[in-house]
């Protein structure tokens, strides 16, 4: 079973992807009480200016870190 903390969705119109975002958000993932996401809330956020090399960076940036502390033995 995969365990996803976190995700992105890419919009073609920033008026859906805000309203989008405005209507997810604090919404239960499931509302089925024997689902094992029943306790699961989304939480989206628009945000504004932000590209996806931002992402990329973020992404190489953590990747580079993680390595750095692995060497470094801790």
């Amino acid at each position: 079973m995969y365990k996803f903390t976190e995700g992105w969705v890419e919009f073609e119109r920033k008026s859906i992807a805000k309203k989008d975002a405005a209507l997810l958000n604090n919404i239960q993932v499931n509302n089925r009480k024997k689902s094992k996401q029943y306790d699961y809330i989304w939480n989206n956020k628009y945000l504004s200016n932000f590209k996806w090399t931002h992402l990329h960076e973020r992404l190489a940036y953590e990747k580079a870190a993680r390595k750095f502390r692995a060497a470094s033995g801790k």
